[in-house]
């Protein structure tokens, strides 16, 4: 169950760095391989884009949750 765990975190933690991309509070990073269709090019799909991402982050985090709580 662990490495199930590990493999989600580390999804998050993609996930995570897409979206401090395009908000800003990261650098971009070049190449970056962007989780969902590529670098979004206009402000609107950036915000969508960006939308998306954080609903994932969120379903992520409650799953590896879920089967933390499992585990005990």
């Amino acid at each position: 169950m662990e490495n199930i765990i590990r493999a989600l975190e580390g999804r998050v933690l993609w996930y995570g760095r897409a979206r401090d991309m395009l908000l800003g509070r990261a650098p971009m990073k070049k190449p970056f391989d962007w989780p969902l269709t590529g670098l979004p090019s206009t402000e609107t799909e950036r915000t969508v884009y960006c939308a998306m991402l954080c609903g994932a982050i969120s379903e992520l985090e409650n799953t590896i949750a879920m089967l933390r709580s499992e585990e005990v």
